[in-house]
């Protein structure tokens, strides 16, 4: 029982893995000079009901990130751990893998996108703390849109929600510790 405990753990962590390069790679190429160029709001500065639909940090660049990290994160998993997740994790043929992986990667950006309409409505600032969903949007939004095409099994969706939270933490601790952020959390 436990074996099958972590091995559920591990092919949900390995599934997940496009949709969090995805969520990361906004932060990245944002840093880049050249890319600042389309790193303009998706919802055009428009208000609804007094609020920005999505707010300045939700980019039509993030959204093309999120695809090209989850597009990435599918060829790099590919390529490197294919004996392991060929029709296994993600099923199927390679290009349904890829496919899946930047849905993936899509996914955790609307996710996001979806959380942050939220926080307007709710008057919570950008960048403000809106636990857990902070931790959470990604699972969410990755696994529904992988599921429309391909369905998932429910507990990938289980262990993911068990999963990030804690990779969030100790990401952000680590962070802390290197003094890339000011907060621990």
């Amino acid at each position: 029982m436990g074996n099958q405990v972590i091995d559920m753990m591990f092919r949900s962590f390995i599934f997940f893995i496009p949709a969090y390069l995805g969520n990361m790679m906004p932060v990245i190429l944002g840093r880049l000079p050249r890319y600042k160029k389309i790193m303009v709001p998706v919802d055009g500065g428009k208000m609804l009901a007094g609020e920005r639909i999505f707010g300045d940090h939700k980019t039509w660049g993030g959204l093309l990130a999120g695809i090209l990290g989850g597009f990435f994160a599918g060829l790099l998993l590919l390529l490197f751990l294919n004996w392991r997740i060929q029709g296994d994790v993600f099923g199927g043929e390679q290009i349904h893998f890829i496919f899946q992986a930047t849905l993936l990667g899509l996914g955790a950006i609307l996710g996001d996108m979806l959380k942050s309409f939220f926080k307007r409505r709710l008057k919570i600032a950008p960048g403000k703390p809106f636990v857990p969903f902070d931790q959470i949007d990604l699972v969410v939004g990755s696994w529904v849109l992988v599921s429309i095409f391909y369905p998932q099994p429910i507990i990938f969706l289980v262990c993911g929600l068990i999963i990030t939270p804690l990779l969030h933490l100790g990401a952000n601790i680590v962070a802390f510790q290197l003094k890339w952020k000011n907060v621990w959390y």
